[in-house]
């Protein structure tokens, strides 16, 4: 077994036994068209968690909340620890003031009586940015998060010096520079912090991510999809190859509520040649139960014909999509089969993407009457700087 998922498997072994042994059998979800992926709500009756669990704990720690971790008592003074924990407060508040403040008026206002807002949230090209999914989509009752960056695991708190956890708390605030700045992370950033001496993986953003969003976690897994489609739990007698993908799953729920959701994270490659070496992924994805579905900062991905598999799975899977114009061209939907309405301003990419990516046929939708138009009061991707952002809710009729 490699070291990395080792150790993230002795982090979370004693729960994964514990929920694998409590859950009732997952059933094969791709045999009939009809049938509805099992979800955490139908699991619920044969579930318990502890409170406050360690998984808790880290998530309070990690986002400067509370010092409420065992493993890093006695490791940072009093000083040290409020010092971290006003430096990401103000972070915080920056963000809740300049744009997440503003996006959940919207929701509230507009957003959530467009959509079925309890449906299941399908995020490809997602990072861990369960931060803004959250914001648009609060009431989802799952999250499926798929993109390239690894997992990682998370350290051993009670074995770190104390330099070593100013360090890495450090690197925590560092890691979410790009999200307080321009909502969205930046690959190459995200390579350079993701290391042994940093952050490994994305694994600890999830954490802060969940509890800066008011959310208890309740229990983490590692998981994997079978050849059948079937997502199953990892054990810590699974050998898993170095260039495997792999996924994890959290069960959350709000601070003061009952309900019991899931955001399960697949660290893999969604490109056609990706799907090739791992066919059983796609064969789950195509088993999930209709969602909405959201893109954004995509990098254009899906404009090429390399991504032509989870651009079809994706237009499929989901009842209505909030994209921006870094997701499905415009050009592939049937404008007779869906509803659209345009947000804000459309402009062409983005000097970092060929100009090549420009879609007149979306540029004259908004300047046509044929399609509903809508103000934007947030910004939220690659035009930070500018704020003339665009985004697309279609819907199918």
């Amino acid at each position: 077994m490699n070291k990395t998922m080792k150790n993230f498997l002795l982090l979370i072994a004693p729960t994964i036994l514990f929920i694998a042994c409590n859950k009732p059998a997952q059933t094969n979800e791709n045999t009939k068209e009809d049938t509805v992926q099992e979800t955490i709500d139908s699991l619920q009756p044969e579930m318990s968690f502890t409170k406050d669990s360690i998984h808790d704990q880290i998530a309070h720690y990690l986002s400067g909340s509370q010092m409420d971790l065992t493993e890093a008592k006695g490791k940072l003074s009093d000083e040290e620890w409020n010092e971290y924990s006003t430096t990401i407060s103000k972070n915080w508040s920056m963000i809740e003031e300049k744009r997440l403040s503003t996006m959940r008026q919207w929701v509230s206002d507009y957003f959530s009586e467009q959509i079925n807002d309890t449906m299941q949230l399908f995020y490809p090209f997602s990072g861990p940015d369960f931060l803004h999914a959250y914001t648009l989509f609060p009431n989802a009752n799952d999250y499926v998060f798929l993109a390239n960056e690894k997992i990682g695991l998370m350290p051993d708190f009670k074995t770190m010096t104390s330099q070593q956890h100013k360090n890495y708390l450090h690197n925590i605030d560092f890691f979410l520079r790009d999200i307080y700045k321009r909502s969205y992370f930046i690959t190459g950033n995200m390579i350079k912090d993701i290391g042994s001496e940093k952050v490994e993986g994305v694994l600890p953003i999830f954490y802060v991510f969940l509890s800066r969003t008011g959310h208890e976690i309740l229990d983490v897994e590692a998981v994997k999809v079978e050849d059948d489609g079937i997502l199953s739990v990892y054990s810590d007698s699974v050998i898993i190859p170095n260039d495997e993908y792999r996924g994890v799953r959290f069960f959350f729920r709000e601070n003061g509520e009952n309900r019991v959701k899931t955001l399960t994270y697949f660290y893999c490659d969604i490109s056609n040649n990706g799907f090739v070496k791992h066919p059983e992924l796609e064969l789950y994805l195509k088993g999930l139960r209709q969602s909405n579905g959201f893109v954004k900062s995509a990098s254009y991905l899906m404009h090429y014909n390399t991504f032509s598999s989870i651009r079809e799975i994706l237009m499929d899977k989901t009842q209505s999509l909030f994209q921006d114009d870094t997701g499905i061209p415009f050009k592939y939907f049937d404008k007779d089969a869906h509803e659209f309405v345009l947000f804000g301003k459309y402009e062409k990419p983005i000097s970092d993407f060929s100009a090549n990516l420009t879609q007149t046929d979306l540029k004259q939708a908004y300047s046509s009457e044929d399609y509903d138009h809508e103000d934007l009061p947030f910004s939220l991707g690659y035009h930070w700087y500018t704020n003339n952002q665009n985004y697309m809710l279609i819907r199918k009729n």
